[in-house]
């Protein structure tokens, strides 16, 4: 396709008040993370526009939407696109979930070069990554020097997600000690979380072993 063929659609200024949240949208944020996205838009501006259909329901932009509303923003950019109900699913889910992954290297050396100039808690208020995550990138504990570790439950990799369910009640009390969640069962994103999950997974080998050997 020849670049003059591809449509570059027009960023305009949109009255807030216009927008329309789109109730089957399946990505949330929580409360913290909508702070910390506020945080950012006050330090360095609206980056993103908001992506919206012809009727102005958003298609991609929603927290960006509901941080500005919080911050007294009446108007925003975006973008207006005339697609059908399919479409608006297909570039939301495009928008969610296709992104690269990290060089686990480099980001160490970005993680210990912003450590160096805005120390960790001015790291962690900016980009709102815990401290669990931010320490195992500087212990250097790196995903591929890892060994496997047998567990007993279900362990599923797909694509950067990690979803991983426990059966034992001294595997679901470990993780929930470890991430201070009730939940048994919980989806983890990223190459970050994932040397986390191997990390602690290694610390207790042999109880983990010993539950898979028992089991047997």
């Amino acid at each position: 396709m020849l670049y003059e063929e591809i449509n570059i659609p027009d960023i305009i200024d949109i009255d807030i008040k216009h927008i329309k949240l789109d109730e089957k949208n399946p990505n949330k944020m929580t409360n913290e993370q909508l702070e910390v996205l506020k945080r950012n838009i006050q330090k360095y501006g609206f980056l993103v526009p908001i992506i919206l259909n012809k009727d102005y329901i958003i298609i991609d932009g929603e927290h960006r939407y509901m941080a500005a509303e919080e911050l007294g923003l009446t108007k925003v950019k975006g973008i207006i696109l005339d697609v059908n109900d399919i479409d608006k699913s297909v570039i939301r889910q495009v928008m969610n979930k296709l992104k690269g992954t990290h060089d686990y290297n480099l980001d160490q050396d970005e993680i210990k070069f912003l450590l160096d100039e805005l120390g960790k808690d001015g790291l962690m208020d900016i980009t709102g990554l815990p401290e669990t995550q931010i320490d195992s990138l500087l212990e250097g504990t790196n995903f591929e020097e890892i060994p496997n570790v047998c567990m007993k439950g279900e362990m599923t990799e797909l694509n950067d997600v990690i979803i991983i369910s426990l059966e034992t009640e001294e595997q679901r009390q470990y993780i929930k000690d470890f991430f201070d969640l009730e939940q048994s069962r919980k989806s983890i994103k990223g190459d970050i979380a994932m040397s986390i999950i191997k990390s602690k997974v290694k610390e207790v080998g042999e109880l983990v072993e010993d539950l898979h050997t028992d089991e047997e």
